[in-house]
């Protein structure tokens, strides 16, 4: 049996029919990498679907796919189930609503295959779209412009990232507790990655477009007032500064 190289983690919870242009940029992305030689796995994690979900994903016949059904209703923890299930050397999230542009899977892949270090991989650029739509560049942790301490106030990347399927393995995502006010699983796990020693890079070139929801787990989170998930980093970083 040929190794696979890059597994798609697609999360889905009640997108019905918005799911379909997620699909077709998946595909795209896919038979793109495919054609580069590269061989890639999707496995569509379903937590808490709702009827329309489970309906489009039982008739869509345009991509080949492993199903995972999971209950948490929780993107962290839905993301570590697709990751311990996943086969690939390599992983791709994208939620299912969102869109990947053509070059993600293959752009990932030669950047990281070039890269002896720990890294995570974000595009360059999100576009968001729908209810307020704006562009929003990553920063390369590399680059002079990115500042640490910001990371405590702001989220530098986003969660459609690209790593090492250990890496994942090895920090996996903290769970949203909204009775603790504690969310925002993508900006605690960067955060706790970084004080692992993790660099977060960005792959020229490439771009994610990212819908804008009335009503998203993000939204609760900001409703609740929470904060991100307690982390030494700021402490380490404030007491080197001391001495």
């Amino acid at each position: 049996m040929r190794k696979v190289d890059i597994t798609v983690v697609l999360n889905t919870h009640n997108e019905g029919i918005l799911a379909h242009p997620t699909v077709l940029s998946l595909q795209r992305a896919k038979l793109h990498a495919e054609h580069q030689g590269l061989t890639v796995e999707v496995l569509v994690v379903q937590d808490k679907p709702s009827p329309e979900t489970l309906e489009y994903f039982s008739e869509c016949k345009m991509l080949d796919f492993t199903t995972l059904p999971v209950s948490f209703g929780d993107l962290g923890l839905s993301r570590n189930a697709g990751t311990q299930a996943a086969k690939g050397n390599w992983i791709a999230f994208l939620d299912a609503d969102d869109l990947w542009g053509l070059n993600w899977l293959t752009a990932c892949h030669r950047a990281a295959t070039g890269e002896a270090r720990e890294v995570v991989w974000h595009p360059e650029a999100n576009q968001y779209f729908a209810l307020d739509p704006y562009i929003f560049v990553h920063v390369d942790m590399e680059d002079p412009a990115f500042d640490l301490l910001t990371l405590a106030t702001n989220n530098y990347w986003t969660a459609l990232s690209f790593a090492k399927r250990e890496l994942y393995l090895s920090h996996p995502y903290p769970p949203t507790l909204l009775e603790k006010h504690l969310g925002y699983e993508d900006w605690s796990w960067n955060t706790h990655t970084i004080s692992r020693g993790v660099l977060h890079k960005v792959v020229p070139g490439t771009v994610h477009f990212i819908r804008q929801k009335p009503v998203s787990l993000v939204r609760q989170v900001e409703n609740r007032s929470s904060l991100m998930h307690p982390t030494g980093l700021f402490k380490d970083l404030i007491d080197n500064r001391d001495k």
